[in-house]
């Protein structure tokens, strides 16, 4: 597994790459003290194909996961679609 950092000054942040990584998501996710429970948050096509082993790690690590779907693409970064987040949140008990 390799670490990159995307680079936007204050706002950068790492990504972890690599074979096998999912299932090292769990374990990432306690060292990075992600709080629990967690919603997962894809588009549909990336869902179908990661989120349950996303899932998986993250329920083996002893978290509790919800999912969700997001249209793809930038425009459906909306304010309309967080608060369908923030619903389903509410819908699932996740704060």
């Amino acid at each position: 597994m390799r670490t990159i950092t995307v680079e936007l000054g204050a706002r950068s942040y790492p990504v972890q790459v690599g074979e096998g990584v999912l299932d090292s998501l769990g374990a990432l996710a306690r060292s990075s003290h992600l709080a629990d429970p967690v919603l997962l948050v894809a588009e549909p096509r990336a869902g179908r194909l990661y989120a349950p082993a996303a899932g998986d790690a993250l329920r083996r690590a002893g978290y509790t996961v919800a999912a969700a779907d997001l249209p793809e693409g930038e425009s459906a970064k909306t304010f309309e679609a967080v608060s369908l987040l923030v619903d389903r949140m509410i819908a699932d008990a996740l704060p």
